[in-house]
Formats: C-alpha cells, structure tokens, sequence
C-alpha cells in the first residue's frame, strides 16, 4: 500500500474518531453499556493465516466461514476497547457449538477480547461494499464512552502522524505484512 493512500485511509478514519460527540451516540453507548459484555477467544494467528482470513475484514471474514461451515452462524455485534475511557467498534464474529470466536486477525488485539452482541444490527451488501444499519438505520460509530477523551487522544495522534512523513512510511509498512 502506498504512503498517499495510508495516509487518505487515515484522514478519512481521523474523521470519524474526531466527529463532535451526540445524542445519538450517547444513547447508544448506554444501551451498549446496559448489555453483557462477553469475552470472546480469537484463533491463533498461524490458524487464521491457513483459513485465509485478512485483518480489518471481520465481516467478510465471518461471511466466508459460515459459507464454508454451515453449522456456524455469523454474529454482528461491538468490539470493546477499553482505551480512552472505552469506545465500541462494530464487529463480526461466528458461533459454533455455543461458542462465539473471532476469526479476524490483529497485531494490536491478538487475543480474546470483550464482545457485545447487537442483535438490531444488520449487514448490508451494496455494490459489493458492507453498510451496516441498526435497527433499519445508520448509525455512529465508534461509539465513545468518552468522546471529549477519545478526542483529545486521536487529535494528539493526528498532528504526530501526520506531521512526519517517516511515520506514515512506518504505517504503511506495517499495512503491507
């Protein structure tokens, strides 16, 4: 991946972290906060390496596997980070056996990590791209704990990233293993 296109990809996901906070989002981080929070288990990198699956495509991952292993269901739902006063991310996972597990690959969270399902999320395929909506309607996300926070933190990452070229080089480095 080239350095300019690293660096669109990150301006445009600075511009989701760094939107001004909501109604919208507020309620929504409440009624996350209100459901159970389950620790899930990720395969091993090696195991998810073999069954070919790519990080950052946790949808597309879970689409093929259940294609491929029809006693699986594919789980829409939030990751929880705890970092910053905590924000949730959408996220697939599957569910085998009574089991949930992530298949999706990450340097930064390689191992079992806090789950909410959301089960008034649904995932679209339009023109080939995924479009997620929650009960019929967008939605935003990430959805913050603490946005003031969050957004202080991503500010301060913005201006040392993308102030020195050296780091998007680093970025995109990092993006080609």
């Amino acid at each position: 991946m080239k350095t300019e296109s690293v660096k669109a990809m990150l301006v445009r996901d600075f511009q989701r972290w760094l939107r001004p906070p909501s109604k919208a989002e507020a309620k929504l981080v409440e009624e996350l906060r209100q459901s159970p929070h389950l620790t899930v288990p990720k395969l091993s990198p090696e195991r998810l390496m073999l069954l070919g699956m790519n990080a950052t495509h946790c949808h597309a991952n879970c689409m093929k596997f259940v294609k491929d292993d029809t006693t699986a269901k594919h789980v829409l739902g939030w990751h929880f980070d705890p970092i910053d006063g905590g924000f949730y991310i959408p996220h697939s996972v599957v569910e085998q056996d009574s089991e949930l597990l992530c298949l999706t690959p990450s340097r930064r969270a390689p191992g079992p990590f806090v789950f909410v399902r959301d089960p008034a999320m649904r995932l679209l395929t339009k023109r080939g791209k995924h479009v997620l909506r929650r009960n019929s309607k967008a939605f935003p996300w990430p959805a913050r704990v603490d946005p003031e926070r969050r957004i202080a933190s991503v500010q301060e990452a913005k201006e040392e990233l993308l102030g020195d070229p050296s780091l998007l080089e680093g970025a995109t480095m990092e993006l080609r293993e």
